[in-house]
């Protein structure tokens, strides 16, 4: 073999090496990753699918009641959320309350209301006055209302025997339809 014919046979070996390594880089790898991807993929809903099939077996015999008991708190669910809602209602049922826990409303604001995920939500703010006792009995009569209602925000501080108290009521209605 003369000089040239090593010349070549290098070079062929450089360029087949240089080839490997391009299809090593550019085609295995990212295969080989997106492979070892779906293979967690399948583990983790076959891991969902065993705990499934694992509740059915062992709840076979209640799935009946379990269902029942979904449709119950469905159900409640879905009296506690009015069709509208009906702010002069709010307004009143909150006066209301305020007056039998004696406690007094020295602000009441109403926000524009805003729809999230089929739901109506109505934000209302209250300045409250009164004891620790009075005030502990409105927010247990709010929390009793006819309405989902959640306390969004709360400051309380006391001045002059009595407690000041600023909250932002949230309440919601179904807005589905």
């Amino acid at each position: 073999m003369t000089k040239r014919d090593y010349k070549y046979a290098i070079m062929a070996i450089g360029i087949i090496f240089a080839w490997l390594m391009m299809m090593f880089f550019c085609v295995y790898k990212p295969l080989s990753g997106s492979i070892n991807q779906m293979n967690e993929q399948i583990k983790q809903q076959n891991y969902e699918l065993n705990e499934m099939a694992n509740f059915i077996a062992l709840h076979n015999d209640d799935l009946n009641m379990y269902q029942k008991q979904l449709n119950t708190n469905l159900m409640i669910l879905n009296q506690k959320l009015p069709e509208k809602l009906i702010t002069d209602e709010l307004v009143s049922k909150l006066g209301d309350v305020a007056q039998l826990s004696n406690v007094k409303i020295t602000l009441l604001k109403i926000q524009p209301s805003k729809m999230q995920d089929n739901l109506a939500i109505q934000n209302i703010d209250v300045a409250l006055q009164g004891d620790y006792f009075s005030l502990l009995s409105f927010l247990r009569s709010v929390s009793l209302f006819q309405f989902v209602t959640t306390i969004q925000q709360g400051t309380m501080f006391v001045e002059n025997d009595s407690i000041k108290c600023n909250l932002t009521l949230q309440i919601y209605a179904d807005n589905y339809n």
